[in-house]
C-alpha cells in the first residue's frame, strides 16, 4: 500500500478533497478555477469543475496574488465554517434548550429565526449533522443523566430534563 501511495502527488489528494467536498480539507488550500476566475474551499456546494481548469494554492492569499477573486458562496478568505450558519444554529440550540418542556415544532423553530422550515431543517442538518428535532431528544437525554448522576430522584430528573411524563421518556428510546 506505502508503494501505491509514492505515487499519488498532494494535487491529487486535493482533487479527492474537491470532489468529495471535504470540510475537513477547509483552511488547509483553496482551489482556483481558470474559467471563472474564483477561488473555493473544497467544501464550497458550487459545481465542480473540470480539474483541467483547477489551480491549488496553499493560501487564500496566494490564490488573491495570482489575480483570483473569493467564491460569494462559501467564503474561502474567512475562517473555516460559515459563521452566519454557526450563529444561526447557535440561535436555533438556544431556543430549543430554553423551550424543553413545550413539544417545539420545526414551524415555530423557524418562525422564531425568521426562516422557512425547510430551510431551517437543511442549514442545521448541515451545521451540526442532526436535526432539530434529533438534537433536542440528546440534549434532553443529556440533561436527564446529568441529574441522575447528580443523585436527583428518576421522577425529578426526568420532569427538570423536560419529559412530561415517563411516557415521553420511554417513547424516545
Amino acid at each position: 500500500m506505502k508503494a501505491e501511495m509514492d505515487y499519488i502527488t498532494e494535487d491529487e489528494y486535493r482533487w479527492q478533497a474537491v470532489l468529495n467536498r471535504d470540510a475537513g480539507a477547509d483552511g488547509q488550500f483553496v482551489y482556483a478555477v481558470r474559467s471563472t476566475g474564483i477561488y473555493c474551499r473544497p467544501s464550497c456546494p458550487a459545481r465542480r469543475p473540470r480539474r483541467a481548469q483547477v489551480q491549488f494554492y496553499s493560501a487564500p492569499d496566494e490564490a488573491v496574488a495570482a489575480g483570483y477573486r473569493a467564491c460569494l458562496r462559501c467564503r474561502p478568505s474567512g475562517e473555516p465554517g460559515n459563521s452566519e450558519q454557526a450563529a444561526l444554529v447557535q440561535k436555533v440550540c438556544d431556543y430549543i434548550e430554553a423551550n424543553l418542556d413545550e413539544a417545539v415544532s420545526l414551524e415555530a423553530l423557524a418562525s422564531s429565526v425568521g426562516l422557512s422550515p425547510f430551510y431551517l431543517q437543511r442549514t442545521f442538518k448541515r451545521g451540526l449533522g442532526i436535526t432539530p428535532r434529533q438534537y433536542a431528544q440528546t440534549y434532553r437525554l443529556g440533561r436527564l443523566k446529568a441529574g441522575l448522576r447528580k443523585g436527583d430522584s428518576v421522577t425529578g430528573a426526568m420532569y427538570d430534563a423536560g419529559y412530561g411524563s415517563s411516557s415521553r421518556l420511554y417513547e424516545a428510546d
